[in-house]
């Protein structure tokens, strides 16, 4: 046995090996330089039926958009910390109907939320008083956005664009999104909530041109409005997200829309057909589903 454990030392240090954590000068381990961190983006659009929740992540910092229904709170809650999330640097809630902030107040409960973003325009409902109550039980206060707000994180940068008028006359909860549009890199992502034909005007005519790659969420789940054509023409998007289900909105209305980002080259993709994802890394655009 001691013969053959000196014959194991003896290969051992012919070989040149050391031992971990030995400091002599020779020892290459220490002298590594690590590569320089590149940043990545990516861009979760979950699947959970006609709904927006979008999630944003650097590595470093984490964004959601939306937390979609009551209904599949549990759902969203349990796939982001798959992800590893456990705190948000920011959460953005577009508008208060219950597709978009049902999930809100067991997002507030179950994870640390550094920051809470909304409109002015409230419907009193359910949803809202219970969003309202977890604001409170959590010591938060939500920043109305009522003109531009500019926020960085890292390499992110984000212009949320609030409404024109306090109160539309026609569909005045969708036409009270909030737009986001998110540059990183050589990319923009172009969040437009429910925006629907008085909100894409007012966008289209306002909004300052992006000069890189765009990709679009697509406004109010799909469902067709004239005036994306507005959007559409100003930005060239290179892809276009829908956040919807099988039924919901009505597929003809859908069709409409699917051949007009057809008109405009942009492939689209739709969550109904499960969870989209999308990073940028050094200027690349990888779209997985």
């Amino acid at each position: 046995m001691k013969k053959l454990l000196l014959m194991l030392i003896i290969i051992f240090l012919a070989a040149g090996c050391t031992p971990a954590g030995n400091n002599t000068p020779g020892n290459n381990s220490n002298n590594v330089v690590p590569p320089e961190k590149q940043e990545t983006l990516t861009v979760h659009f979950f699947s959970l039926g006609k709904a927006d929740a979008i999630l944003i992540s650097d590595g470093e910092h984490r964004i959601l958009v939306d937390t979609g229904y009551r209904e599949t709170a549990e759902q969203l809650t349990g796939r982001l910390k798959e992800l590893g999330v456990s705190e948000l640097d920011l959460l953005i809630l577009t508008h208060f109907d219950k597709d978009h902030i049902g999930g809100a107040a067991a997002i507030i409960d179950s994870f640390t939320v550094k920051e809470v973003l909304q409109g002015g325009y409230v419907k009193d409902s359910s949803p809202y008083k219970s969003y309202i109550e977890a604001l409170s039980r959590r010591g938060l206060t939500a920043k109305l956005v009522d003109r531009d707000l500019e926020r960085s994180y890292g390499s992110l940068r984000l212009n949320i664009n609030p409404p024109a008028e306090k109160e539309y006359e026609k569909d005045p909860s969708n036409n009270s999104s909030l737009i986001t549009m998110l540059a990183f890199q050589d990319c923009s992502f172009l969040l437009m909530g429910d925006a629907e034909n008085l909100r894409l005007k007012e966008y289209a005519e306002l909004a300052v041109k992006s000069e890189t790659n765009v990709i679009l969420k697509v406004p109010h789940h799909g469902d067709y409005h004239k005036n994306l054509a507005l959007i559409l023409d100003r930005y060239h998007p290179t892809a276009s997200i829908i956040c919807c289900s099988d039924s919901d909105p009505e597929p003809v209305e859908v069709a409409k829309t699917l051949a007009l980002l057809s008109q405009y080259g942009s492939t689209a993709y739709r969550t109904s057909d499960g969870e989209i994802t999308v990073t940028v890394d050094q200027g690349k655009i990888m779209i997985h589903q």
